[in-house]
Formats: structure tokens, sequence, C-alpha cells
């Protein structure tokens, strides 16, 4: 009951702007416990109602419960598929969506992991399947997570752009349990700061931070 009415209110949540013809229906998934993957995709949902021109819609679920669990939904299937679903139903043309995940990863499958539960995998189909009800949406999905780029095949659309902190065989970094946010998730923030900075700039800027960050820490 408490799942169903956290929600319920995370889906019905004001965005704070008067509504505009163009809505940024924002997914943000923090699938592992740990603060980092809450913070990476909370604080680019500030960011985005701060700098963007789009009427930001919130949607998102966190499995950090420890501290405040009543903030968001937990990060399971159910909740994925409330959310996908609220802005498959709501987006109309002109609107876009952008889902954003941040957790740890392994090749061809995310890490999910629920407070002090035991750490489960989310194969790259079942988040494919998950995902599904946004077919024929814009869509721009960001992955935060090591070997990300494994995913590519299983996600690829046609009316889908997607972005990944790795490729198929690396791990990406700075996803310490004390870490505030992974260094993907900081370059992302700062790229997405700017104004009037189209998505391909704010790509190319994410590459060459996070390219930066790996020669300068070897």
């Amino acid at each position: 009951m408490a799942q169903s009415v956290k929600l319920t209110s995370e889906l019905q949540a004001p965005s704070g702007k008067i509504a505009g013809p163009k809505r940024l229906f924002y997914i943000g998934l923090a699938l592992f416990s740990e603060k980092w993957s809450e913070n990476d995709i909370v604080d680019l949902a500030m960011e985005l109602r701060r700098s963007s021109d789009y009427d930001l819609v919130p949607l998102m679920a966190s499995n950090v419960v420890a501290s405040l669990p009543e903030t968001y939904p937990i990060a399971d299937d159910a909740a994925i598929e409330a959310l996908v679903d609220a802005a498959a139903e709501h987006a109309k043309d002109g609107d876009l969506v952008f889902v954003y995940i941040s957790t740890h990863g392994r090749r061809g499958a995310l890490s999910r992991k629920i407070d002090a539960f035991s750490e489960q995998q989310l194969p790259a189909d079942a988040l494919s399947q998950l995902l599904q009800p946004l077919a024929g949406r814009r869509t721009v999905i960001f992955l935060s997570a090591c070997f990300s780029g494994s995913l590519l095949s299983e996600l690829k659309s046609d009316d889908r752009i997607i972005v990944t902190a790795a490729r198929a065989d690396r791990a990406s970094f700075g996803c310490r349990p004390t870490a505030q946010h992974t260094y993907f998730g900081e370059a992302v923030l700062r790229s997405f700061g700017h104004r009037e900075r189209s998505l391909q700039r704010i790509i190319a800027d994410v590459s060459a931070e996070v390219a930066g960050l790996e020669r300068a820490y070897g």
C-alpha cells in the first residue's frame, strides 16, 4: 500500500512550471542502493528544471531507501512500468522522453540492488521490454553503468538516441560507495547546465570530459 501511495504521488507531482507546448518527461531510475545512484538522477532533474526550455515532468524511482523511504518509489518492475506507461500515455507531439539510469552493470545487464537485499541483474532484453511502451515517442536514453554499451543492440530503435557511460567491453568509473556522483554523472550535470546547448554538443562534451578523467586517473 505504501509503495502504491508513493508511486501515485510521484506521477501526480506538479512540475512547478506553467504548462507549455513542449514537455520533457524525465524518467530517472536509480537502480542501485548506494547514494551516488540516486544523486545522479535527482540532481540532473533539478538541473533540467533550471536550464531546460522544456516543461519538466519528473518521474523517478530509487532503490536507495535507508534515509528517506517516502521520497521515491522503489525502482522495481512495477514502478518502472508505471512510470514508463505514464510518459507513453501523456507525451504528445513535440514532447520528449528522457530516460536516465544510474547503477552498476556487467556485459548484457544492469545491476539492481534494493537496500540490503541481494544484488540482482536486469538483462538487456528485460529492460527493452520495460521500455517498449515508449516505441514511437521521441526518446533519449542515458545509461550510466559499467559495460553499458553492451545493451545497445537490445535497446536501439529509430526513434531513440542512446548514450552510454562505457563501451561494451569497458567499465565506467566513480561509483565508490561514498561518491557523490559517478564520473559520467558529474559530466552529464555540467554539460546539461549550459542553456541553449544542442544534445549533440552535450554528448560530445560528456565524452571528452570522461575521456579526460580516464587519462588523468590512468
